[in-house]
């Protein structure tokens, strides 16, 4: 839900943001929830959105689902850390659509991690939001849904790349 929240947190600070930077992460546009992103055509294969266990007012990923669709290039020691932290998560921000008032993003250069092997955001949709938001600045890693995990150096590199990007701008 990263994205969607930094998005927002961007358009009601404006000055206080240089730069958003998503790693495999949802990009909204005016009026999009992060549910409306998953139903697009693209995120069918979601496996987030297949396996998650509602129960009002929370929703909960089960450990097994976990595994395949957030961690599946980590190690098994990793992977079962990473496990261990989650915790259930609110409802309200899957279907809060954002707010975002024409040109409010225009000052703020946005990056992209685009991981294939995603299952939480499949990269067909990973693709779909970058065009659709005109990112031209993406850094492709062969990682799953947690590249901070599974490729912390290649993920280190891409956003050193994108700092001196932002700086040279």
């Amino acid at each position: 839900m990263g994205g969607v929240i930094a998005t927002q947190a961007a358009v009601r600070n404006p000055d206080s943001v240089a730069a958003l930077v998503y790693a495999t992460a949802f990009v909204p546009r005016d009026g999009q929830s992060l549910l409306d992103l998953t139903r697009l055509p693209e995120g069918a294969e979601d496996q987030v959105q297949a396996n998650i266990v509602i129960e009002p007012p929370l929703a909960t990923m089960p450990a097994a689902a976990s595994r395949s669709a957030l961690y599946g290039s980590c190690s098994e020691t990793d992977a079962a850390w990473a496990i261990s932290k989650q915790r259930p998560q609110p409802l309200g921000p899957f279907g809060a659509p954002v707010s975002i008032p024409e040109g409010t993003l225009e000052g703020i250069k946005r990056y992209f991690v685009l991981c294939t092997k995603d299952q939480a955001i499949p990269a067909a949709l990973q693709r779909r939001m970058i065009a659709e938001n005109s990112i031209t600045n993406v850094k492709e890693l062969d990682t799953d849904h947690t590249p901070h995990v599974s490729m912390t150096a290649a993920l280190a590199d891409a956003l050193r790349e994108f700092a001196r990007h932002a700086a040279d701008s």
